[in-house]
């Protein structure tokens, strides 16, 4: 008796949160699902970063190469199965196909283990006409009719959601070739398309006509093997008697890195829940630098970019030393970590902070109070551009010629960032 019959893939890139996302699914995927690491395979395509690859390595995961295929995105998934002909599977029944985003809450298994298993799609993000069209000129005869999962509408029987797969060994070499004979000729053929945002669906339409084509035998699962968490509507096929095996939670991350609990069912928020205490216990910070470098940047790019020059030329000159920028540093805090003690240190050290090259200004505290920038939180709540040049040129008004480094320090800039307007927000990047 084989203990762990199947073998589970995915494919990592270069996108920002895919080194994040896979380490909550691999997580899940052993704590949940009970799999040994040596059963999953980990497929990097060239772009995936060396450190990244090599802590997949060291984890002692299978990790493999997969070359970017026709979209170099969505199509990758099709390449993944070219891995399967280089690595022993003679003791697996079937590969579980997964997209990164997906959390699994138990051990994966299907009713019968020598079909194709799929979950319906949830939207007709390719209308049933379309596809239609696209089989026909396929010449590939369609399958059945069925409601998608979520949205009111049809479409065909084999049109399944790409997260979640199962596909049996015994099919590997029946799909493998289909499946990218089929995405090769969508992939020509944008005129087969509604619009050119359908096409992102190449890899899962062309899985269906690989599956009519070659009349493998196939099943549908129920939502609770492939749960769209964020989807407003409901999933016909979710069993409410039954408990969620896996969720796919796409964008549904918040600022700590655990799933956003904001489903209307509470037996899925508890199952969020369930993910989210055994995220945190473990309290593993593996890639975690990344995943909040990247949401920085998300939040950087709402910032809007205030072109025209605020400050007069005179300031300006003075933000240059030796023909080279002076640092700013923006000290937003957090509460609690020691930031009123880094305040007063650095106004009790400020004449010797100064010969060193560092200078923090003068704050306007009233004695007994931290020696803060607060006025720079007044200022930014009201967006008040006068008044922050005001600020601003005060503040730097005993500026040393000599100082290379400039200290601003207040956690208003932590705890009020949600209450600044975005014109204020605007103030503090034209200021870096």
């Amino acid at each position: 008796m084989i203990i762990h019959p199947f073998l589970y893939s995915m494919v990592v890139d270069s996108q920002p949160l895919h080194p994040y996302q896979a380490h909550i699914l691999l997580f899940t995927l052993e704590h949940f699902g009970g799999v040994p690491r040596r059963r999953i395979v980990v497929q990097c395509t060239e772009r995936v970063p060396a450190d990244v690859r090599n802590t997949f390595v060291r984890k002692g995961y299978t990790v493999t190469n997969v070359a970017p295929y026709l979209d170099e995105t969505y199509c990758n998934k099709i390449a993944q199965l070219d891995s399967f002909f280089s690595v022993d599977i003679s003791d697996a029944e079937g590969v579980f196909l997964l997209d990164l985003d997906l959390v699994v809450l138990s051990p994966p298994d299907v009713s019968d283990r020598r079909r194709v298993w799929g979950k319906v799609v949830n939207n007709l993000d390719t209308p049933l006409p379309t596809l239609t069209r696209i089989f026909h000129e396929a010449e590939v005869p369609p399958p059945g009719v069925v409601s998608c999962d979520c949205e009111v509408g049809d479409t065909l029987a084999t049109n399944f959601n790409g997260g979640f797969l199962y596909v049996p060994i015994a099919f590997l070499r029946q799909v493998r070739p289909s499946w990218r004979r089929y995405a090769e000729f969508l992939f020509a053929r944008p005129d087969l398309f509604d619009e050119p945002a359908q096409r992102r669906h190449i890899d899962q339409i062309s899985f269906a006509l690989a599956l009519a084509a070659e009349q493998i035998p196939y099943g549908a699962l129920t939502a609770n093997w492939n749960f769209p968490y964020q989807n407003a509507n409901r999933a016909r096929t979710f069993d409410a008697t039954s408990p969620v095996h896996v969720l796919h939670y796409r964008n549904s991350l918040e600022a700590a890195g655990l799933v956003i609990p904001n489903h209307h069912d509470p037996t899925m928020n508890a199952a969020v829940e369930r993910v989210n205490v055994a995220i945190g216990e473990r309290n593993d910070p593996t890639f975690f630098d990344q995943y909040k470098q990247h949401r920085a940047e998300e939040a950087i790019d709402g910032v809007p970019f205030i072109q025209t020059p605020m400050f007069p030329k005179d300031f300006l000159a003075r933000t240059r030393l030796d023909d080279k920028p002076r640092r700013l540093v923006l000290h937003a805090g957090a509460p609690k970590t020691g930031t009123t003690s880094l305040q007063w240190y650095l106004d009790s050290q400020r004449d010797a902070l100064a010969k060193s090259g560092v200078w923090y200004p003068p704050s306007s505290h009233r004695r007994g109070k931290e020696p803060k920038h607060q006025r720079l939180v007044s200022v930014l709540m009201d967006a008040n551009e006068a008044a922050f040049i005001e600020y601003i040129q005060e503040a730097l008004r005993d500026l040393p010629e000599s100082a290379h480094t400039v200290i601003l320090t207040t956690e208003g800039i932590y705890n009020h960032w949600r209450d600044y307007p975005p014109r204020a927000k605007g103030l503090l990047r034209h200021l870096a």
